[in-house]
């Protein structure tokens, strides 16, 4: 999983306290939220799944990156829980959501 991807030792900060890893977490999770969406909306079997299409992904997302960090942290690739690692991720995954609703508002 590209997630659990070793981590160098020395990352390059943002604003002095954001690595740039959480920079690439963010559009990560801006991109896979953004197609998830895109996903659950064409569907045609599955009324329920394009009605609530927002809330799984979101839920979904959240899932996947608290997983993910947890997973990191356990293996002992890094050797403390990163919050911004997380905390961009939400923010990714807001952002896709953000993006699917202004560029499809049409649509759907």
């Amino acid at each position: 999983m590209l997630f659990l991807t070793p981590v160098r030792a020395t990352q390059q900060l943002f604003f002095e306290s954001v690595p740039s890893r959480s920079l690439v977490h963010c559009v990560l999770f801006w991109g896979f939220v953004h197609l998830w969406v895109c996903a659950l909306k064409k569907q045609s079997k599955y009324e329920f799944a394009k009605r609530k299409a927002f809330l799984i992904v979101f839920v979904a997302a959240a899932v996947l990156a608290v997983i993910s960090e947890l997973g990191v942290y356990l293996l002992g690739s890094t050797p403390h829980f990163i919050f911004w690692n997380l905390a961009f991720d939400f923010i990714g995954a807001g952002l896709g959501l953000i993006t699917f609703r202004l560029l499809y508002a049409s649509c759907y």
